[in-house]
């Protein structure tokens, strides 16, 4: 993927953080022009998967696809958490977080995360 090959030639691993924010898997094609399909979100994974020594997380819908992509290699943080919706309906949803070994995460006042 072009833009893993960006972030390794022209940003310091030790001076970047990086938020990967991708389409949704299950809701994306409804919710954007340009969604991503499987193969992309596999690819995109795959590629983050090697930013080992970069600071990073990427966050995304709770769908069982995800967390296989993303919880197939060493070296990568899982959480789950809730967030509260308003956009159509009111509601309390869960999604994703991954994030590299060498980043620090935690919860906050109004996100827990769960290690996964």
């Amino acid at each position: 993927m072009e833009l893993i090959n960006i972030i390794k030639e022209d940003y310091d691993c030790n001076n970047s953080f990086i938020f990967f924010d991708p389409p949704y898997y299950v809701q994306g094609n409804k919710l954007y022009t340009n969604f991503y399909k499987d193969s992309n979100h596999k690819s995109l994974g795959q590629g983050i998967a090697t930013l080992n020594d970069y600071y990073w997380i990427t966050t995304y819908d709770y769908a069982p696809q995800i967390y296989e992509i993303y919880t197939q290699w060493e070296g990568i943080q899982s959480f789950e958490y809730k967030l509260q919706y308003s956009a159509q309906t009111k509601r309390r949803a869960a999604e994703y977080l991954f994030a590299s070994e060498k980043t620090i995460i935690d919860s906050h006042d109004r996100v827990k995360l769960l290690q996964i």
